[in-house]
């Protein structure tokens, strides 16, 4: 099986799901037009309002998301980016610490591959006062929340985008898995907490038939071996990955030159600049700088 059709595969929904709690959901994108959308969970609804008319310059209004408790409005704003390609709105239980459910609304800004852009509005635990929370941008579109570990709050469930061109090119960068909570009004990563370790164990799994299926020396099997070998580390199987990484590398300059800094407005870094002498070692210093392994990791 080619590399590729293995990216397709593995993908966001590598895993089975037996999840219990569920969202509430609505899709729309910009050829649905005019007028408002609304979503309904109990007390709790969101509407997003696309005006039928210009403004007097010509230009179109923007659309505007309202949230609503019991008919009243305790969150109102505009949203200029909205509908885009695809909106997807959603009311789930994410946070247990306040009175309501949350407003989640994704929508696809557009690009060969980005963004999800995730956006979630939330009480506080008086469930008085309400605000918008940014998830982040992430690869690809929308797509609906989890509750991976069943206990009734669910979860925003992507992949960890900082693999993506790292060590080779889009198509052969396959990501470990990365999973956030909203916990008290704070996105907490809880991708390597014990309740999420079968996700890890269904992704090492598809990763490892497709690096036995993959020739090698194959162009783009480092960014597959980076994201078996994180996902391995997060299962504490990390000795066992390495060997796999250090016999079936491809020597390559891709990820090699790193930037232990910001860059000025030029792009030249800020930082130190380190040349690694070849990929095993410039991954394993990547994933002990994202929390993947110990600073003192030994093989």
């Amino acid at each position: 099986m080619r590399l590729t059709a293995w990216i397709v595969a593995l993908g966001f929904w590598g895993w089975s799901s037996t999840a219990i709690a569920q969202a509430a959901t609505l899709n729309f994108n910009s050829s649905s037009g005019p007028g408002a959308q609304q979503l309904t969970v109990n007390s709790v609804s969101v509407s997003i309002d696309v005006p039928r008319s210009a403004t007097p310059d010509g230009d179109p209004p923007p659309p505007v998301v309202t949230v609503q408790v019991s008919g009243k409005t305790v969150f109102r704003a505009l949203r200029p980016d909205l509908p885009g390609m695809e909106t997807l709105v959603e009311i789930a239980e994410m946070d247990a610490s306040n009175p309501y459910p949350e407003v989640i609304i994704s929508h696809y800004t557009g690009g060969a591959h980005c963004c999800n852009k995730v956006e979630v509005i939330s009480s506080d635990s008086t469930g008085k006062q309400w605000r918008s929370l940014e998830l982040g941008a992430f690869d690809g579109g929308p797509h609906p929340l989890e509750d991976v570990d069943g206990d009734g709050q669910l979860e925003f469930v992507d992949r960890d985008n900082r693999f993506l061109y790292q060590f080779s090119s889009y198509a052969g960068s396959v990501p470990p898995v990365q999973v956030w909570q909203l916990k008290n009004g704070q996105f907490v990563d809880v991708s390597q907490q014990p309740p999420f370790r079968r996700l890890h164990e269904e992704q090492a799994e598809q990763m490892l038939k497709a690096i036995q299926e993959t020739p090698p020396r194959s162009p783009d099997s480092n960014g597959l071996l980076a994201g078996y070998a994180a996902t391995q580390a997060i299962l504490g199987k990390f000795p066992e990955a390495w060997k796999l990484v250090e016999s079936r590398y491809e020597p390559s300059d891709w990820g090699l030159d790193e930037c232990l800094g910001t860059y000025d407005d030029q792009g030249r870094c800020k930082g130190q600049e380190v040349r690694y002498k070849n990929f095993p070692e410039a991954l394993r210093a990547f994933l002990q700088r994202n929390g993947y392994l110990p600073a003192t990791a030994d093989r």
